[in-house]
């Protein structure tokens, strides 16, 4: 049998407490640890921008909300504005002083030992609607109307008998304009 001879045991063994070395491992390890760190730390940075522009992007929707809010306020006291003002409006158009004529008319009618104890106007609108115009029938067309209804009552206290005289007076001015109710004076 030959004898073989290794030259290079040495080295090779040297080389291999080299490989097996524990300070090579701790350090490899260490390494690792610290590249796994690393990344941790650039991951979290990562999220927590991602979290911050998401933040940002809610305070901004939070604010145009706010602002249009702010807009809804205004738009709802500007609309209870304007109801009231259309709402005055209308009280001036069924309450207007329309009486004035009327008041005038009634001077001229009032007699000594009649006294005028009440006056009272109602006066409502009623809405006609338009109607089409329909051929197969022939039928023309009507515009919608508004039609105006004033309803006055008077009280008097006569204290002469001469309310017949009084009534007399009130269906000359107003002739043509009154019309009697059953029962009524």
């Amino acid at each position: 049998m030959p004898i073989k001879i290794n030259l290079l045991a040495e080295e090779q063994v040297a080389e291999e407490l080299r490989r097996k070395d524990p300070l090579k491992r701790a350090i490899v390890i260490a390494a690792g640890v610290v590249a796994l760190v690393i990344i941790y730390a650039g991951m979290s940075i990562v999220r927590t921008k991602g979290v911050a522009s998401e933040a940002e992007r809610a305070e901004k929707a939070y604010d145009d909300i706010k602002g249009k809010e702010f807009e809804l306020k205004d738009l709802r006291a500007l609309a209870g504005k304007y109801e009231r003002n259309l709402s005055l409006l209308h009280r001036l158009t069924t309450n207007r002083f329309l009486l004035a004529p009327v008041l005038n008319e009634l001077q001229y009618c009032m007699l000594d030992g009649v006294r005028l104890t009440q006056f009272q106007m109602v006066q409502t609108y009623s809405y006609v609607e338009a109607i089409k115009a329909r051929e197969d029938i022939g039928q023309k067309a009507v515009p919608p109307k508004s039609i105006e209804h004033k309803l006055f009552r008077m009280e008097a206290q006569d204290t002469e008998e001469k309310f017949n005289e009084f009534m007399d007076k009130i269906s000359q001015r107003f002739e043509g304009q009154l019309r009697k109710r059953e029962g009524v004076s």
